[in-house]
């Protein structure tokens, strides 16, 4: 074989530069160093103008330049992507064959990036028949490389091999890391003391990895069939703000949701329903938050870079959303469950507050209409005023004014046997008021005689009513107040005593004092 030089090159030499190849792909496994030192070597060797080596990714449909060797002014760059199909590179990289153009004029998809280019040679780079890479030469000269189809074929066969297990242990490390990176970020969300702080970490992870432009975390709202903005980092705050209602229907955010299913956009100008947030994004992904196979949030990531979502840093993301779902839906619960909580005891206090109110306000009106509110019985108001009333008249007519306790057993309800007691107390002319929970006060007016002996309507009280004991009012000019503070004293220490009617009438006669026990 010749080079277009005229040195010639024997089938010695060409050995040597195959196996100089094979050592420099052993030597080295990272990809980019490895592919870039073989180029450099082609070059040398070959004495060739433009030699590049570019990778092919299939899921993106995209060929990628990993290395680059030339002193010639170009349009490529290590990094440099173009669709598969486009260019002499691209057909090549798409149909798997060889592309020779020994006159770019006279080819139309001959795509000048090397300024001066009149020549192209591109040979795909196989691997278990599948396309890994693509070998490319390019020349100022018209037919520099129409004897050289089958050196450059014989040299893609022998680095294809090296290639592609340069690319797996690179593949290998990257995992680890991402498994890494991947642990050390649920480590250090799960250490979080709530939603918020779980969440913020969670971000702050994300984006120092990714470099991520927006980075946003949305979960059910209580609003229905819409996210909530629950966290969010990026330079859109003004529009991506905590507490963000985004309807379900609406972006990719919501096709992931509705779908359950992971959204990935590498050009997010392409998909019609990516709603602009960042001017400057330019790739996407959404990942939906799971909990028992139930979808209720999801983690969105937008990046200036096309690349930035591959296919290993998105199944790591899948990864890590299904770790965190179940924490996350548990704090987002108790978070919900701490609100509605707080909710009750403000709702409690003031239906507390609206009771007493009504309470005062209930007594203030029963109070006005001079009635006890539960029994009906005459209030204070109005008894003291009847109760001053049948005073005088009691003096008036030369008779004595008595007052009672009538008391029901603790386990009685008050209310039920109240309108028995009623009917016996219009029947004799007696006066009832509330005393407390379970006993009344009633006044009667008779003789002495008739009071010491007995003779009066107690006899007749009907069941379950006790008279627990009868006092006589001081026959002097003691307003109502005083005598009924008197019958309180008078009752204190003998509520749980029963002590004879006539003895108590017989200490009360004539004093202003309250008895005392025995």
């Amino acid at each position: 074989m010749r080079r277009r030089t005229g040195r010639s090159l024997d089938r010695q030499d060409l050995h040597v530069v195959l196996a100089e190849i094979a050592r420099m792909a052993l030597d080295d496994l990272e990809p980019r160093a490895m592919q870039q030192r073989i180029t450099d070597a082609l070059a040398r060797h070959f004495e060739w103008e433009f030699v590049a080596l570019v990778r092919v990714d299939h899921e993106s449909q995209r060929f990628v330049c990993e290395a680059l060797s030339t002193a010639l002014p170009t349009d490529i760059y290590v990094g440099y992507s173009r669709p598969l199909g486009s260019g002499v590179v691209g057909r090549a990289a798409a149909s798997g064959r060889p592309v020779l153009i020994s006159d770019a004029r006279d080819d139309p998809d001959f795509v000048h990036t090397l300024p001066g280019g009149q020549s192209e040679l591109a040979v795909p780079i196989r691997h278990r028949e599948q396309v890994v890479g693509v070998l490319n030469l390019e020349s100022r000269r018209v037919g520099a490389f129409d004897d050289q189809l089958e050196l450059l074929s014989l040299v893609a066969e022998q680095i294809a091999g090296a290639i592609h297990a340069a690319r797996q242990h690179a593949e290998l490390q990257r995992r680890n890391e991402l498994l890494e990176f991947a642990a050390q970020l649920t480590r250090d969300a799960l250490s979080a003391g709530d939603l918020s702080a779980l969440l913020e970490r969670v971000l702050r992870h994300l984006e120092r990895h990714f470099g991520t432009a927006e980075a946003t975390v949305l979960l059910e709202s209580e609003l229905k069939d819409h996210l909530e903005v629950m966290a969010h980092h990026g330079a859109s705050p003004h529009i991506t703000r905590l507490g963000k209602q985004w309807p379900v229907a609406s972006g990719i955010v919501g096709r992931c949701f509705r779908l359950g299913e992971m959204q990935h956009l590498q050009d997010v100008r392409r998909d019609p329903e990516y709603s602009v947030v960042n001017p400057r994004v330019q790739s996407e992904v959404a990942v939906p938050i799971r909990f028992r196979e139930r979808v209720f949030g999801v983690l969105n990531l937008e990046s200036e870079d096309p690349e930035a979502f591959d296919a290993l840093n998105r199944a790591m993301l899948r990864m890590l959303a299904d770790q965190l779902g179940g924490a996350i839906h548990l704090m987002a619960l108790n978070r919900r469950l701490s609100a509605q909580g707080e909710w009750i005891q403000q709702q409690d206090q003031r239906l507390a507050s609206t009771r007493e109110s009504l309470k005062r306000a209930v007594g203030k009106l029963h109070r006005r209409r001079g009635t006890d509110p539960e029994t009906g019985l005459p209030g204070s108001e109005a008894l003291l005023r009847k109760f001053d009333a049948r005073r005088r008249r009691a003096r008036s007519r030369k008779l004595v004014q008595g007052l009672g306790l009538l008391s029901l057993s603790p386990e009685a309800e008050l209310n039920r046997h109240l309108e028995a007691l009623e009917t016996w107390a219009a029947k004799h002319g007696q006066l009832l008021l509330r005393w407390n929970a379970q006993q009344l006060m009633v006044m009667t007016e008779a003789t002495q005689a008739e009071l010491i002996e007995q003779r009066w309507a107690a006899s007749e009280l009907p069941e379950p009513w006790r008279l627990r004991f009868l006092i006589l009012a001081p026959n002097d000019d003691a307003r109502a107040e005083s005598l009924l503070a008197h019958l309180d004293a008078a009752a204190h220490p003998l509520r749980s005593q029963r002590i004879p009617l006539g003895d108590l009438v017989q200490q009360r006669r004539g004093r202003g004092r309250p008895p005392k026990p025995r």
